[in-house]
């Protein structure tokens, strides 16, 4: 069935229903329906075809949902890029997915100058055809992540995969209802974007922040004047900040059912502090783009003493195993977590030796680490060693070195992550110089380097200087070693 499918039917059964909010701005169910469809048409009219990819730059807003489900109606696979990306991260994003044509909003257009047919959103004329035919195999949703090597790769979300993932959210999570309005305070093109899925399937409303950048007093504020039932998705330190903020200045919550949070360890002693000033709201989930947020989830019920710090249990809809020493999966026990279902992709876009060793017998081998334990219960021991997880964004080392690599008085650099009290952690990079570079203007440069390249949440929070990086008797730079200067004392696995 084509994922908008439920937002044509009940366009057809209640049109006059919230559908999404942001500001003063609204649409109705048949308000969205209708520009969905034309939206689509536009494409059409270019020559697209189903199958092509659509890639789509835009804040959050109302018209970047309008944009996902234009590219399902139609039949095409939705490219969403991260709004901070820089020009060269969507050029990457952008020969990789072959992308036939681009939505974004006006203040994105320097970023895909000489890109194929850029249409900004809003009122098209082209006629609102049917929603084209698909199958579940067909591609909805290309997530791009950069995995460990820092080249960024496109799990390939099928209109399957996403319908699997809204099921289990219903089933697991919470089974919304049209009655429950849902608030989108993180981008749409991430986490937050696949659970608008579960609330268009139910019917429920939408609402999205207007800040450009997370501002936890304006979610309280909302939560309080529009009673919202469901905040659709928080990293673990977008909660924390929610909880000072509500310490700071309390609001009204009581109207408040569901938090989900995740992406990224959440602490025990952050949590017990957020269940005691929020209440029991919270639902923690795990997953990762090949599974799209479909792993393991800590239902509401579950945040007792004994189980903050895991992951809960599998959903419903999945299996999850380790995979030991030996290669084999087995259902408990230590070894890399590893999960099979209709939620997990059938491989990345243009990559069949990664896909190849990342899907082995149907088994996503995820790269964590972890446990499971007689009960079910999955702890997670280490996450990828070498990902910074900032706010709930991963950072991939390689992509920093290779942007500081660039300049020629750096010798060699190790990029790792440090403590941070309020993202959880933050970018280091440790740098060996050429004899003579002068360190201050060197590190000024490298600065400046890495602003033009990457995203600013990448750029190095600082510089350390060592004459050379520890490595094995094999060369391998030791990174463990760097880390264990930082987080001595702390909760880390290093």
């Amino acid at each position: 069935m084509n994922l908008a499918a439920p937002l044509h039917r009940h366009a057809r059964d209640a049109g006059d229903r919230l559908a999404v909010a942001q500001g003063e701005h609204s649409l109705t169910y048949a308000g969205l329906s209708e520009r969905v469809a034309r939206l689509a048409g536009a494409l059409s009219a270019l020559g697209l075809e189903p199958g092509d990819r659509v890639g789509i730059l835009q804040r959050n807003g109302s018209a970047l949902l309008e944009s996902l489900y234009a590219c399902f109606h139609g039949g095409f696979a939705a490219v969403p890029v991260n709004a901070r990306s820089t020009p060269v991260e969507v050029g990457v994003v952008a020969e990789d997915s072959a992308a036939r044509a681009w939505l974004v909003t006006a203040e994105y257009t320097d970023h895909v100058r000489g890109l194929p047919n850029v249409l900004l959103p809003g009122g098209h004329d082209a006629p609102a055809g049917e929603a084209n035919p698909v199958s579940a195999d067909d591609p909805a949703w290309l997530f791009y992540t950069s995995g460990t090597t820092g080249r960024p790769k496109g799990a390939i979300l099928s209109h399957g995969n996403l319908m699997a993932m809204t099921m289990a959210y219903l089933a697991d999570i919470r089974p919304l209802c049209p009655a429950d309005l849902v608030l989108h305070a993180a981008p749409l093109t991430h986490g937050s974007g696949l659970y608008a899925l579960p609330a268009v399937a139910r019917g429920a409303g939408q609402l999205i922040t207007s800040s450009r950048s997370y501002d936890p007093h304006e979610v309280l504020g909302l939560v309080q004047e529009h009673r919202v039932s469901d905040i659709a998705f928080l990293a673990p330190t977008m909660v924390n900040r929610l909880v000072r903020a509500q310490e700071d200045r309390p609001r009204d919550t009581a109207s408040l059912v569901n938090v989900v949070y995740g992406g990224a360890p959440s602490y025990p002693t952050d949590m017990t502090r957020a269940l005691s000033v929020l209440g029991p709201v919270f639902t923690q989930i795990y997953g990762q783009a090949e599974a799209p947020v479909t792993i393991a989830t800590l239902r509401r019920h579950e945040h007792t003493p004994d189980l903050l710090g895991t992951v809960g249990r599998p959903y419903t809809s999945v299996e999850v195993g380790v995979v030991g020493e030996d290669g084999e999966v087995r259902p408990r026990g230590d070894g890399e977590i590893a999960v099979r279902g209709a939620v997990v992709t059938a491989g990345y876009w243009n990559a069949p030796e990664a896909s190849a060793a990342a899907l082995i017998d149907g088994w996503l081998r995820t790269g964590d680490v972890g446990r499971i334990e007689a009960d079910g219960v999955i702890r997670l021991l280490d996450r990828n060693k070498d990902v910074i997880i900032s706010g709930g964004a991963n950072i991939y080392p390689r992509e920093v070195e290779e942007a500081i690599l660039l300049h020629p008085l750096v010798r060699e650099v190790a990029v790792i992550g440090a403590p941070d009290p309020e993202w959880g952690e933050r970018v280091v990079a440790v740098v060996g110089a050429e004899d003579g570079a002068d360190r201050d203007r060197l590190g000024e440069e490298v600065i400046a380097l890495c602003r033009e390249r990457l995203s600013g949440y990448k750029v190095p929070r600082a510089l350390d200087w060592v004459s050379q990086l520890p490595k094995s008797p094999y060369g391998k730079v030791l990174k463990r070693e760097l880390r264990a200067h930082y987080w001595s004392g702390r909760d880390r696995v290093i």
